[in-house]
This record gives C-alpha cells, structure tokens and sequence, in this order.
C-alpha cells in the first residue's frame, strides 16, 4: 500500500517543484525581486544586481518614479530605492556606506546641499558610480532648504574634483535651468544621433556605424545645454530650428573618476526618443558591468 502511494506522489512531485521554480523565477522578475539568494542571480545573468539609488525631490517624484520604473524594466537585475526627502537626509555615509552600484540624480527641481556634494564625491572617490539626468543636481540647497533659483553648476565643492562638465549659459544674463533647457518646440520634428567614440562599449554595443536620424516623439521633454570641459562626450544630438540653422549639443558624457568610479551625463532621456539598447547600454556600463 505504501507503495504506491509513495510512487502516486512521486508522480506529481517533479512537476510540481518546476511549477514553484518557474514561478519563483517569474515573481522576481514581475516584481524585481532581484536581492533573492540564488533565483536572483539566476533570472539576472551574467550582468548581477544594480543596486540603485536615486536623488530627486517632491516636485519631480512622479517623474523620477517612472523613470524608476524604466530603470527596472529595461536593464535587468536594477533594484531601485527612491526617496523625494533623501536630500535632507543625506550625511556622511549616507551613500558610502550602503553598498550602492549606482546613484542617480535625476529632475531638473533637485538641489544639492553642501554634503550632499561632499558625500556623492566620497562615494565616487571610492569607486562608485554616479549617472546625472539633465539639470540634476544644479540648484544650490542651504541648510535651512532654501534653494536657490539659479545654477549653481555641478562642479563645485568637493564635486569640483570629479565632474567635468558644467551648463552651457551661452549669453544668458541670468542662468538659470530655463536658459539651459532646450524644448522640443525648439528642436522640431527630426533629431540626429551623432556618435563619435565608435569604440565605446556603449556606441559599440548598439551596432551602428552612423549618425541616427529619429522622430522627436510626444513623450520628448526636450534636453539639456552643457559645455563637455574635458573632452569626454561619445555622442551629441543635432538639429535644424525653424531658420534652418543648425544645432548640436552633447548628448552623452562618460568617463571614469578616481580609482575606478564612473561617471555619466545624459543631457536627455534616450528611452523619450525610443533608445532602449541605448538606455540599456549607458546603465550597464555606468554600473560597471559593461
């Protein structure tokens, strides 16, 4: 009798536990589920977990939400912590010691207090990686939170020894974002992807061999004008304005700083113009694992 109950059981127990496992594999990746022991690395591959902070403020949470969002669907094993306080929070070892792969400042609203610089340079300086999205982390916040309503660019402070970009007021007399933003109205209907680092593991990994001409789509919110001080672009984007007079900004800046820490400028957001294998390539190798 035992028997064949044991061999009834025994029927239905490996279909089962493949059941559980692929189940387990598909909630951990629905649900980025990623810091798992074992099935985590497993649904990851070869790439691992990116753990991710990301640095916004009230106005822009919304925003920087989805782009958290994005974050988790395009580029496999991100895990992402998001907090539109963190700025008042931000200490020494805030960052530095939590273990982050990768600390994103994102939304034009976000200002940067004096230790907040001083700590996002700590964590560069010890090998971590920092990704800015457009005019992220210009504005100056005081102790008090009082922030200021122009650019205070990102150089400065203990930051000065690690960024080597700044905005690009051109004769703006006073600079605030708005002098440095370009809107899609501004750019038009086309845009052209112009790579000029063809080696970069980001250009490289993408497949092309030439300058992009792309659609400017509805969810375009436009870019962001920087002076690259240091000659570390790998791609800009061109335009014609409505005189037919042509335009051209930095796109991407990537470099690394300090011992091994890296370094990423977006003056846009690829996934707005639909560069997915962009987008995916830029967090990958930010991260360090491209």
């Amino acid at each position: 009798m035992f028997e064949g109950f044991s061999e009834k059981y025994g029927d239905w127990a490996i279909p089962l536990i493949l059941v559980v496992i692929i189940g387990g594999l598909l909630a951990v990746k629905v649900f980025n589920l990623y810091w798992i022991p074992v099935i985590g690395p497993l649904v990851v591959g070869p790439e691992g977990i990116i753990r991710t902070l990301i640095i916004t403020n009230p106005d822009d949470y919304d925003a920087a939400k989805q782009f958290a969002t994005e974050l988790r669907s395009k580029v496999p094993g991100v895990v992402a912590v998001i907090d539109d306080n963190v700025l008042q929070h931000i200490k020494e070892g805030y960052i530095t010691s939590n273990k982050y792969d990768l600390v994103v400042l994102y939304g034009d609203n976000t200002a940067l207090t004096y230790e907040a610089r001083k700590e996002i340079a700590r964590y560069v300086n010890s090998g971590g990686n920092l990704m800015i999205v457009g005019a992220a982390g210009l504005h100056d916040m005081t102790s008090d939170g009082t922030i200021s309503p122009y650019t205070f660019s990102w150089g400065v402070d203990d930051m000065a020894g690690i960024i080597t970009f700044a905005p690009d007021c051109g004769d703006a007399v006073e600079c605030n974002v708005n002098a440095i933003k370009i809107t899609p109205a501004e750019i038009g209907n086309k845009i052209t992807f112009v790579p000029v680092l063809w080696d970069h593991p980001v250009i490289a990994r993408m497949g092309v061999n030439a300058p992009v001409e792309m659609d400017v789509t509805p969810e375009f919110h436009g870019l962001t004008k920087v002076q690259d001080l240091a000659n570390q672009r790998i791609a800009y984007l061109e335009w014609r304005d409505s005189n037919n007079k042509p335009h051209s900004v930095p796109a991407i800046i990537a470099y690394q700083s300090g011992v091994s820490g890296r370094i990423v400028y977006l003056a846009y957001n690829p996934l707005e113009l639909k560069q997915e294998a962009l987008f995916r390539n830029i967090v990958l190798w930010v991260a360090g694992k491209l």
